[in-house]
């Protein structure tokens, strides 16, 4: 089979635009990320940390490429150390291979960055003035997560604001909610003029993208840190096949995030990525944020929904979080969805759904928790329920297959895991206690 190249030609920068030049047999297509006035980008271009991020801004982009083909080779016009290509390689590998799965595409296919421009010298790393270590962007996603991240970090002492990728109506409810003002909006503009066919559908590692960009748009506004809301059952895989890990949240793991961090530290990019809600299991995110009222009304946790800011009540990712929220606070959640009862009989698949969240096979491919996590949810959901007898057996076959072991650790004890910055690690430990 011959290779599929995908070529970024050039990338340009002008006031308040990041344009992306991509050629795919033969056909020419632009995609740009703008930004909002307060920014202006032509002041940067001869920055070396600047160029730096925008070259991994290009290589994040570059996975919305993968709808038209899926490309073997990418070649870009710009310099990578090997240590950048390892990284990014390895990204495009693991952050790809639901792709490669549901798309019926050889496992083994890995991708490899082509440059024919040398690595120049080594970026010195600047020094963080006190001020801008003292400023942070939270990632807003729209969902509860981010905001659970943006309450841990209200009590950091650090200026915060919000960072979305799109101002869709549940990310600028959520900051509405908030109390927090300070907003820093990016729009991500596909190419309307594309005449190209779309080959696949499906995941593609986007967190990739997002992480990218705001450490841009942090170094751009002189802020340090950049707060995701990337939790402890992120790391783990949803299946193995061919001796391969499938994780859906690869490019929000431990692992993508360790190694992050070890991109910026050798590319001298001040700036520090991390997730505060590393330790914490997400049921445990859900109970914390079933206590913030104020955001119940704004929020929307399901991803085939949340362009049109509604759950489509027909998926894992609702499953899980409804299914918690009538668990951890049955009165706001029928507030939201309605009576329990009449909101799983008129939304069928919405249990077949949380029983497939224990599948011993394969857990399903949304961000949801580790299939203990979901074991332990079902066991207080359930008697809630009135399933059908088919309901019952599959329900009751899946439960032999999965013993329950960690029911104390999903809801009340921190992991331990995490990558904090040293300085903020011991209030972010008491902060998260204190919530829990």
């Amino acid at each position: 089979m011959p290779k599929a190249i995908l070529t970024l030609r050039s990338i340009d920068i002008s006031e308040r635009k990041l344009s992306f030049v991509y050629i795919v047999s033969g056909h020419e297509i632009t995609r740009a990320i703008t930004f909002p006035d307060t920014v202006n980008l032509s002041s940067f271009v001869s920055d070396k940390i600047f160029g730096t991020l925008v070259k991994y801004c290009a290589l994040g982009d570059c996975i919305y490429m993968y709808n038209f083909d899926y490309f073997d080779q990418i070649d870009v016009p710009f310099d990578l150390s090997d240590e950048e290509k390892a990284f990014f390689e390895e990204t495009y590998d693991k952050g790809l291979a639901e792709f490669r799965y549901t798309n019926g595409i050889e496992m083994t296919r890995m991708v490899k960055l082509h440059t024919s421009m040398r690595k120049q010298a080594d970026r010195p790393s600047l020094p963080i003035e006190p001020a801008t270590r003292k400023r942070a962007f939270v990632l807003n996603g729209g969902g509860k997560d981010g905001v659970v991240a943006m309450e841990l970090a209200k009590h950091l002492g650090l200026d915060v604001a919000w960072f979305s990728s799109g101002a869709n109506v549940s990310r600028q409810g959520v900051v509405k909610a908030s109390g927090v003002t300070d907003s820093f909006v990016v729009e991500r503009c596909p190419d309307p003029n594309a005449t190209l066919e779309r080959k696949y559908e499906g995941h593609k590692p986007m967190s990739l993208y997002v992480a990218m960009v705001s450490s841009l748009c942090a170094y751009l506004n002189n802020r340090y840190y950049v707060i995701a809301a990337n939790e402890y059952s992120a790391s783990f895989p949803n299946l193995h096949i061919d001796g391969m890990a499938i994780n859906h949240q690869y490019t929000k793991s431990l692992e993508f995030e360790c190694g992050l961090r070890k991109l910026f530290k050798e590319a001298g990019v001040p700036v520090r990525y991390f997730s505060i809600v590393r330790p914490l299991y997400e049921l445990q995110i859900v109970k914390l944020f079933s206590e913030f009222d104020q955001y119940h009304d704004a929020f929307v946790s399901c991803n085939r929904g949340i362009r049109d800011n509604k759950w489509c009540l027909d998926c894992a990712k609702c499953a899980f979080v409804v299914g918690a929220m009538y668990c951890f606070t049955p009165e706001k959640a029928a507030k939201k969805w309605g009576a329990i009862n009449d909101v799983y009989q008129n939304n069928p698949g919405l249990l077949d759904e949380t029983i497939e969240l224990i599948n011993p096979d394969q857990k399903p491919f949304e961000c949801i928790g580790t299939t203990q996590e979901n074991l332990y949810l079902i066991t207080m959901l359930f008697p809630l329920l009135t399933l059908s007898v088919e309901q019952k057996v599959r329900y009751e076959s899946y439960k032999k297959a999965v013993q329950l072991t960690e029911a104390k650790k999903v809801l009340s004890l921190q992991t331990g895991v995490d990558l904090f910055p040293a300085e903020l690690k011991k209030t972010i430990y008491r902060t998260i206690g204190e919530a829990l």
